[in-house]
């Protein structure tokens, strides 16, 4: 009885030993893939990580895109797109169907790539076309060496910036006159909308409350000679859409701002002096449109309107010759009655 008990005793341990064991080797085999996984998912998040990215966040994108790992330079670049809206992130990774195509896309055929429009900001919209004019009127002389200098730079910085050619009106010498960038400007309004941007230009003779352009021996009412006033052309101004960024180099040009500010969509008007002062030629936009990262104070990326104009403004602020040995300062102006100069860019 006793050897019948002890047998049964025996097998009852190789029973239970053998159960521990296959509890011990299930264990082990899930602690292993357990840690396998873990450290498959920390390989994958770890570009995002060393690029400086929220733990939280990472994990979070990785439970939505892990299926299209390694995260490249593309996918930390969608990383930021998808932080700042994960909506239309989403919904343009889903259109392209990679990193990639969510990033470069062009998907509303603005010729503005889907990262840029989501990063800029409210102003803009990587699912709405935000198109982009220009009007360049310059009256001085078209054949001095200057001139054909700054305009190749100008040219050279609208092209890189995706300015579709057929938007963008230049009226140069005999062409800059009243009549002329009166009719562009009426042009411009029927074909832009609110989701739009308009830059304008003006290098030109001027005085205190108008411009001196060219002139073609006509009329029109409340026009004194050859002299557009800012008051008579700001009604025309008005009713264009766009979110317009003026530059006024005219000599006195800051008397254009009372009226150029004016009107119902959001405008930045810069002009190189005050309303007392005069100017040269094209030297505030020499420097406001040079193609260098040097501007981009907050290191985004990107770089503003308002970027733009304080690298202008420190390089070309100061004390200058001017008639009759009298010597003058030259302080550029900016008037950004809407808020958007800081979150405002003229292209990728």
């Amino acid at each position: 009885m006793a050897k019948r008990k002890s047998k049964i005793l025996v097998k009852i341990a190789l029973i239970a030993g053998s159960v521990v064991l296959v509890c011990a080797m299930m264990a082990a085999f899930i602690l292993t893939r357990g840690t396998g996984e873990n450290e498959k998912f920390e390989k994958r998040i770890k570009p995002l990580i060393e690029a400086g990215k929220p733990r939280e966040n990472a994990i979070k994108f990785d439970e939505l895109y892990h299926e299209f790992a390694p995260y490249d330079n593309d996918a930390i670049k969608f990383f930021d797109m998808w932080k700042v809206d994960k909506k239309s992130a989403d919904n343009l990774f889903g259109s392209a169907g990679s990193f990639y195509g969510a990033v470069y896309g062009d998907p509303d055929n603005d010729k503005i790539n889907s990262y840029f429009e989501i990063m800029a900001g409210e102003l803009y919209n990587a699912l709405v076309p935000n198109f982009r004019y220009g009007m360049i009127v310059d009256a001085e002389n078209q054949d001095a060496p200057a001139f054909k200098d700054f305009h190749r730079m100008l040219d050279s910085f609208l092209n890189s910036q995706k300015f579709s050619p057929q938007n963008v009106i230049r009226l140069y010498g005999e062409n800059a006159t009243p009549f002329k960038l009166r009719d562009a400007t009426v042009n411009i309004s029927e074909k832009a909308t609110e989701n739009d941007l308009l830059l304008l230009c003006i290098y030109s003779h001027g005085n205190v409350g108008y411009l001196n352009l060219n002139w073609e021996g006509e009329y029109i009412p409340d026009l004194h000679s050859k002299y557009f006033t800012y008051e008579y052309f700001s009604q025309f101004l008005e009713n264009v859409k766009a979110t317009g960024v003026i530059i006024n180099e005219a000599c006195y040009g800051g008397s254009a701002i009372p009226y150029f500010k004016l009107g119902q969509y959001p405008r930045v008007v810069i002009t190189q002096s005050e309303d007392n002062t005069p100017a040269f030629g094209h030297l505030l936009s020499e420097k406001f449109f040079l193609p260098t990262v040097v501007m981009d104070n907050n290191h985004d990326g990107l770089i503003s309107v308002a970027e733009r104009f304080d690298y202008a403004k420190n390089h070309i602020e100061g004390e200058y010759p001017g008639l009759d040995n009298k010597s003058f300062y030259l302080h550029p102006q900016i008037s950004d009655d809407w808020n958007i100069a800081d979150d405002l860019y003229l292209g990728e």
